[in-house]
């Protein structure tokens, strides 16, 4: 990431911290270059808008998730402040690109740097999953390229791989989410691995296995195509392949790509020892998760794994032990929420709009406008940058409808009820030719006037506003 110069307002010192430069800006924050007075390079990350407590949950939540993982793949935090109006994090600096940028300006991996990306990123990621985090956006601008290996880092939307924080939301950056996460299926580690494989294949192609035009089309292609795999070597299609099944009970997890990647001759089909079978069947432990609503058994058998095992008695034990003690790790359904925000500081540019629904307080209500939405609401909204840019909306809904209208300039846009959370519907504006589209959340306070939130467009940059009932 490239850095910049620091503008009038920014701060010069954090906590005993230098700050020199600017890293990069989003809808939530700012991050900088500094310098610790014992000369160490650092980074410095300050959220936006401290004194809502949303904010700084999600925020403790991130800097729980880092601090829980194995240093050697991410960036490692030194110091925190949450308690003050724009809470910041201090991490280790990565002399290095994001792999989105190195691939757009260098073009795609080849060779060695494929290979090495692969393996290192697997390897953290199984790190990440063995400190029970599921990362929920993995994806190009979140992999660090240091001069001793790739670290992966943003925590912001990641969460435990524990049923008492699941949620139904969706989060991520659609080129690189998973099928099931698009009908309402929490992110799971399958996820994640899904989420890998797109990645690599951006590494080693330049582009996005399912295309990152719009979101409608993208979506699409994700549930029903496909991934478009042309130009990956031969060596990686086959693990490629299995990490991007439609399906998440078909694809490897993390530990199994890991042992893949470093010994390929380890993948088989060869059927399990029935004595083998009988075991992992009867002594698993079952798990209802959002997978069985769906019809797919949540007991999941790595078969290309447990089959590689034949060969080696230790590794056997081992893999057989992991499977036993982790069987319950998927992200069960229901449970008390939290509110996700997935506009990171430092999102690529250029990739189709990340997808968050927002605080969550209690269960969905439907995915129809109440009467505390419908009408016609006008107002103009600002983007949560520097240059503030406004622009005047309106909006359309109807009671009892699933879709209403959006005006904006020259742009009339359909909405589409995505959910209705009580106080909050969720809401998604389609492109229309060279009208951008995006995701928005109206929040009612019970009168006539709406907050308005939502990212448009490719980027990260957010817009906020209040809309008054004209009618």
């Amino acid at each position: 990431m490239a850095a910049g110069p620091l503008e009038s307002t920014d701060p010069r010192t954090l906590g005993g911290f230098e700050i020199v430069a600017r890293l990069g800006e989003g809808g939530q924050g700012v991050v900088y270059e500094g310098w610790s007075a014992a000369g160490e390079r650092v980074a410095i990350k300050v959220l936006k808008g401290g004194t809502d407590p949303v904010t700084r949950r999600r925020l403790a939540r991130e800097l729980e998730a880092a601090r829980s993982v194995a240093p050697f793949c991410t960036a490692r935090v030194l110091a925190a402040e949450l308690d003050r109006p724009e809470p910041y994090v201090v991490s280790e600096f990565v002399a290095g690109p994001s792999l989105h940028d190195r691939v757009k300006t260098g073009g795609p991996l080849r060779d060695g740097d494929l290979d090495r990306l692969a393996v290192g990123t697997a390897s953290a990621l199984a790190a990440i999953h063995a400190a029970g985090i599921v990362h929920r956006d993995f994806k190009p601008g979140n992999v660090l390229l240091g001069p001793d290996g790739p670290r992966v880092v943003d925590f912001g939307i990641a969460r435990p791989l524990d049923g008492a924080t699941a949620t139904s939301e969706l989060a991520g950056t659609p080129p690189y989410m998973a099928p099931e996460q698009l009908r309402g299926v929490p992110a799971s580690a399958a996820a994640d691995v899904f989420a890998w494989a797109a990645t690599m294949v951006f590494a080693a192609t330049g582009r996005a296995p399912f295309g990152q035009d719009t979101v409608a089309s993208v979506f699409h292609r994700l549930l029903s195509a496909p991934p478009d795999l042309a130009g990956v070597p031969e060596s990686l299609l086959p693990v490629l392949r299995d990490c991007l099944a439609k399906d998440p009970e078909h694809r490897p997890t993390a530990k199994e790509l890991m042992i893949r990647l470093v010994d390929p001759t380890r993948e088989s089909t060869a059927v399990l020892a029935p004595d083998l079978t009988r075991f992992i069947g009867t002594t698993a432990p079952t798990v209802v998760s959002p997978t069985a609503m769906l019809g797919v058994s949540d007991r999941r058998v790595p078969r290309r794994a447990i089959a590689a095992i034949v060969s080696g008695a230790a590794v056997v034990v081992a893999i057989v032990a992991f499977f036993l003690i982790n069987q319950g790790t998927t992200l069960p359904s229901g449970g008390p929420s939290e509110p996700v925000v997935s506009a990171e500081t430092g999102t690529e540019p250029g990739t189709t709009s990340e997808i968050t629904t927002g605080t969550t307080s209690g269960p969905a209500t439907g995915t129809l406008v109440s009467g505390a939405f419908a009408g016609t609401w006008k107002g103009d909204v600002v983007s949560q940058d520097s240059r503030k840019d406004t622009y005047g909306l309106t909006i359309i809904l109807g009671e009892g409808d699933r879709e209403g209208y959006a005006i904006r300039e020259s742009c009339e846009q359909a909405l589409r009820v995505t959910r209705n959370r009580g106080n909050a519907l969720d809401l998604t504006m389609e492109q229309q030719g060279q009208c951008v589209g995006g995701d928005i959340t109206l929040t009612s306070s019970g009168g006539d006037t709406l907050v308005y939130e939502g990212q448009e467009g490719g980027g990260s940059l957010a817009y906020r506003g209040e809309l008054s009932r004209s009618s």
